[in-house]
């Protein structure tokens, strides 16, 4: 309770500055510099009645446009307010960068008082694994891949932390992140299945062929006179066999004369 109380005024501290801070003037015909500002203006007012989503809008929008200590300052805060505290702490962090800017010269003991909030409410993650290359996500969002350059910041609360890589199964592990905590994660993927080859197609339309021919083979042996067919010339010529067969075996295997014609014409 002491804590979080004491984050209140932290808060307050920060933003009342930020209010009664009087901007610099833009140098004559600095647009851009101009342009930030009165971005940078419109989000302090939106924060002051509570709309902390619209204001980060105008701060994104002036950053982009002058990346300026102060604005990143003023985007850290409003990100910490929104419980994106991964981000809120590098915004934080760039702002301390600008020794020269004289408003974060001011509010410097408070900016890394907020640091120090905001880091109570990030888990850090050492992943190592392999294969090289594989992407690491963290709800969907990517922080690198294999091997990973730095620490994995993660916001307390639960996450969804996947690792994956083309040819090998995924890996998925869902977390409970402590905040100000530290831990070791190791991924080692397994190589995917080999995915089988696609059956080859049948040829349909050669068999349907080959079928249509041999139907009508059968209809014109079927539709064709009897002494037409072949099977009836056999069977014929069987019988003719048999009987000449027949004959010689009667006759006991001689041949028989043939009998003597009288061709005398009597006078």
């Amino acid at each position: 309770m002491i804590r979080a109380s004491r984050f209140v005024v932290i808060v307050a501290v920060v933003l009342g500055t930020s209010f009664a801070y009087a901007a610099p003037a833009p140098k004559k015909g600095d647009v851009k510099t101009d342009a930030a500002e009165a971005l940078i203006q419109e989000g302090i007012k939106l924060r002051r009645v509570g709309r902390d989503d619209a204001a980060l809008e105008k701060f994104d929008r002036a950053y982009g446009i002058n990346p300026t200590p102060r604005g990143a300052a003023q985007k850290g805060l409003c990100l910490h307010a929104l419980g994106r505290f991964t981000e809120a702490e590098e915004y934080l962090a760039k702002s301390l960068e600008g020794d020269s800017d004289p408003w974060v010269a001011k509010n410097r003991s408070t900016i890394k008082e907020s640091i120090e909030d905001v880091k109570t409410k990030i888990g850090r993650f050492e992943i190592s694994g392999s294969p090289l290359g594989a992407h690491v996500t963290v709800d969907g969002r990517e922080v690198g891949q294999f091997p990973l350059s730095g620490m994995v910041r993660i916001n307390a609360g639960p996450a969804v932390l996947q690792v994956q890589a083309d040819g090998y199964v995924s890996e998925t592990t869902s977390l409970q992140v402590q905040g100000a905590s530290f831990r070791q994660l190791e991924f080692r993927l397994k190589k995917a299945a080999p995915v089988a080859a696609a059956p080859m197609p049948q040829n349909t339309a050669i068999t349907d062929s080959n079928a249509d021919l041999s139907a009508n083979a059968n209809d014109a042996t079927t539709d064709a006179p009897v002494y037409k067919k072949a099977w009836f010339w056999g069977a014929v010529g069987v019988v003719v066999i048999g009987g000449v067969v027949a004959g010689i075996l009667l006759s006991g295997g001689k041949e028989v004369a043939s009998p003597a014609v009288n061709d005398t014409v009597g006078l």
